[in-house]
């Protein structure tokens, strides 16, 4: 395994405060539930309902007898905790490609809800379609989303960027999904889904050429 670590400042209160920067996430070590925290790249730190989140990548993971080339989201708890795996993907996902936590005040038919934030994992896909997960904050549990086709795909399906966008005139908030070779997907919230999140049956923007 490479090496990998989370480095985080901690303040020691002195005549003059002095900031030391410390390794909290030795990969290869096993969290308090025996599960194996892996990763050679750390893809995204966010924060979400008081927790920070992670988002870890094994694309070029090369102990793959010990460290399975599949991606993971570790969790940080609270500043005194530690970290502790709580989304463990499968090896058709090496690399977890986006993860951000998005404020909703509309649903995908423009009606305005309660603020609900929800935390989107999106990750690689060997395959030729697209899910995302969204965390369900009252059980830990992560919801997959319906899959949409990706026919149009190089190799595998890569969501490279994720944002939230209010559309001006209708005032609906989206969920914007960027792929390479399979353009733009859109999607919104929706409360009839058990993952509170529907995407269009296909994307609405693709390139001329594939990327």
């Amino acid at each position: 395994m490479k090496s990998l670590s989370i480095l985080l400042p901690l303040f020691l209160a002195s005549a003059v405060h002095a900031e030391t920067w410390t390794n909290v996430y030795p990969n290869g070590s096993t969290d308090a539930n025996g599960q194996v925290m892996c990763g050679i790249q750390m893809m995204y730190l966010v924060p979400h309902q008081g927790k920070l989140y992670a988002g870890n990548g094994t694309q070029g993971e090369t102990e793959t007898d010990r460290y399975p080339k599949a991606a993971q989201v570790p969790v940080l708890d609270g500043p005194r905790a530690s970290w502790r795996v709580e989304k463990q993907f499968t090896t058709d996902s090496p690399r977890l490609n986006s993860l951000k936590s998005f404020p909703f005040e509309t649903d995908g038919k423009g009606r305005s809800i309660p603020r609900e934030t929800l935390l989107i994992a999106a990750a690689g896909n060997r395959g030729k379609s697209f899910s995302a997960f969204v965390r369900d904050d009252a059980t830990g549990n992560w919801i997959e989303t319906d899959s949409v086709p990706m026919p149009r795909t190089p190799a595998n399906v890569q969501p490279r960027s994720m944002t939230l966008y209010r559309d001006k005139v209708t005032g609906i908030q989206h969920v914007m999904v960027g792929f390479v070779g399979d353009g733009v997907l859109r999607g919104a919230y929706d409360p009839g889904h058990r993952s509170r999140l529907s995407w269009e049956p296909e994307p609405e923007f693709i390139p001329e050429k594939p990327w």
